[in-house]
């Protein structure tokens, strides 16, 4: 059930929750942050495309925010094997 169906103060089936999706500025990733966000979950967005990102963070609401701005440095290569455990 979405969201905009639930009646309101139902609680969200993600409230709570914290979701990391990279590759989040568009596309499918940008979608996937956009229905994690409406079922409730707090939602880390990244991707190489910094610029895009934060604008994608500031259009899908407060309860985004940017990898960056929970990793000190360049954001982690998630293709690297190596980088996986620091993020």
């Amino acid at each position: 059930m979405s969201t905009s169906s639930q009646a309101a103060g139902a609680a969200l089936p993600l409230e709570g929750r914290t979701a990391l999706v990279t590759g989040a500025a568009r596309g499918i990733g940008r979608a996937t942050a956009d229905a994690l966000v409406r079922e409730g979950a707090t939602v880390a967005i990244g991707d190489l495309d910094l610029e895009v990102a934060e604008r994608t963070a500031e259009e899908l609401g407060p309860r985004v925010g940017r990898l960056t701005d929970l990793v000190a440095g360049p954001p982690p290569d998630f293709t690297s094997e190596h980088q996986v455990p620091e993020a």
